[in-house]
């Protein structure tokens, strides 16, 4: 994972920040200017990236995949319905923040993982906060684990949904990304799963192509011998779905408890041994077969029905195959096998999501929260001034330095039931333009491209933005989403400009 961005390398978040201590110094004491403090306290933290999906989807394995360690409790232990955030610091354990403002405090237990039960009803807790000093990933982000999203039950999924990126009447979590599991558990899903996805994010607007990750879970559950290849072209099509196209920078296909035993290290050397001296036995040729060879097969070597437990539950029948078809192939210590099981997971593509796409953004995202933050809050002022501070964040935005602020605002605008209706050929430009990449990935053009072709096409797309913003027939809301790419080529027009100048 890539270091945590400064406040150098901040300036969206350093220019909100100064003026929402500009209008902390007009408010008098109140409800109102602490919480623009604290939001400006937030302006300086990790990027904060929700886990979030249908029940059993398997949220809690993802977050320990994505935190290296067995921490978050699966299955259905009672602290899996509650929100929990895993950060940074030195001093290890769990602050369970109850709704009526006290705050207790656990250790986690003596394998490093949290709790299974708290000690007070799970509907007296408002948060668990997860202190980790151990995990690389909270030191650059902080993971937000969340209950369930589940349409049967609307008032829960809505509260989740509100908790994720605030809402009004629910303390939340201010995620600023999203990675959204949806579980994979057969084939020819696509509208089903699309389905799922519009109906539990649908009102949320501030989940976009910007800031989410779309990922089909447990892919490993459906006895597919090449899962990751068989879902990642299932993804592939998810992804160019047009009601999904500014919705999901992408989808991609993982299988969780593959990911979870490899980047938890929950393989020991004698599991090891066991798996060399059945890859090798006679039982190999049916081990996989079912759950019961596989027993069969670890009792004909002489294992314990404890030691197949533990190998099931950490690899699964589908782990178990891989590792066989690795050790046959000239595997020879776990190291090696780690490394084969991580390909076959495919947990790198979430890890390139987090560290190429989300973490980039960080500048945008928080000072795009913070600024939601003070649009909600001046609805709590009196009438004149609560416009008057939202004329101020509304001309901020306006700002030539603000621009990835208002490509976000873009995509987001086509988002949902009022949403600008772009043609699909421009909702594609459009998500391709404000991604994370080069400036030759975001005109869609070959990694090799020169400065002069990226000038070229900068130059075109723009003229060409210039002139779909002419047509009468475009409506403002259109026009304002196409003047805004017209001035993401604008600028990349002139960054090729100054490139060739300085050569």
């Amino acid at each position: 994972m890539v270091d945590a961005p400064t406040e150098s390398v901040r300036p969206l978040s350093r220019r909100v920040g100064q003026m929402l201590r500009a209008q902390i110094d007009e408010l008098g004491p109140g409800a109102v200017r602490d919480q623009l403090i604290a939001e400006c306290a937030r302006l300086d933290r990790p990027l904060r990236v929700a886990v979030a999906g249908q029940v059993s989807a398997g949220k809690s394995t993802m977050v320990n995949a994505l935190l290296a360690r067995r921490v978050a409790p699966t299955g259905a232990a009672e602290t899996t319905r509650l929100f929990a955030l895993y950060e940074f610091d030195e001093n290890e354990g769990v602050d369970i923040e109850l709704a009526d403002g006290r705050v207790l405090r656990r250790s986690l237990r003596a394998d490093g993982s949290m709790p299974t039960e708290l000690g007070v009803p799970p509907q007296a807790v408002d948060l668990l906060r997860v202190r980790l000093s151990s995990s690389a990933m909270v030191s650059a982000v902080t993971l937000v684990d969340t209950p369930g999203l589940d349409s049967v039950r609307e008032t829960a999924s809505a509260l989740t949904e509100r908790r994720i990126f605030g809402g009004e009447g629910s303390t939340t979590v201010d995620a600023d990304a999203l990675i959204f599991l949806l579980q994979a558990g057969g084939r020819n899903r696509e509208t089903e799963w699309l389905s799922a996805f519009r109906e539990l994010t649908g009102s949320s607007l501030a989940s976009c192509s910007i800031n989410t990750v779309g990922v089909l879970s447990k892919i490993d559950q459906d006895n597919d011998p090449e899962p990751l290849r068989q879902f990642g072209r299932i993804a592939q099509r998810l992804a160019r779905e047009p009601a999904l196209r500014l919705q999901l920078a992408t989808v991609v296909p993982v299988a969780g408890l593959l990911a979870e035993t490899v980047r938890a290290g929950l393989l020991t050397e004698d599991h090891f041994a066991s798996l060399q001296a059945l890859a090798t036995s006679l039982g190999a040729r049916y081990a996989t077969a079912s759950v019961p060879l596989f027993y069969k097969a670890i009792s004909e070597l002489g294992g314990h029905e404890l030691l197949a437990e533990e190998l099931i539950s950490r690899l699964g029948l589908f782990g178990v195959d891989r590792t066989l078809a690795g050790l046959q192939s000239g595997v020879e210590t776990l190291g090696e096998l780690y490394r084969v099981l991580l390909r076959e997971s495919g947990f790198e593509a979430i890890s390139a999501v987090i560290s190429q796409a989300f973490m980039p953004r960080t500048d945008v995202l928080k000072a795009d929260q913070a600024l939601a933050a003070t649009t909600r809050l001046s609805y709590q002022l009196p009438e004149m001034a609560g416009a008057r501070m939202r004329s101020v964040a509304e001309e901020l935005v306006l700002e030539p330095s603000m621009h990835q602020l208002r490509e976000l605002h873009a995509v987001r605008a086509c988002i949902g039931d009022d949403a600008v209706e772009l043609p699909a050929n421009l909702q594609e430009e459009l998500r391709t333009l404000t991604g994370s990449g080069t400036a030759a990935q975001r005109l869609g053009l070959p990694a090799n491209a020169t400065a002069d072709d990226i000038r070229s096409a900068a130059r075109r797309k723009a003229m060409e933005a210039i002139a779909v913003g002419a047509d009468p027939t475009v409506g403002p809301g259109e026009r304002r989403v196409i003047d805004v790419m017209r001035m993401s080529y604008a600028a990349l027009w002139q960054q090729a400009d100054d490139q060739l100048a300085a050569t």
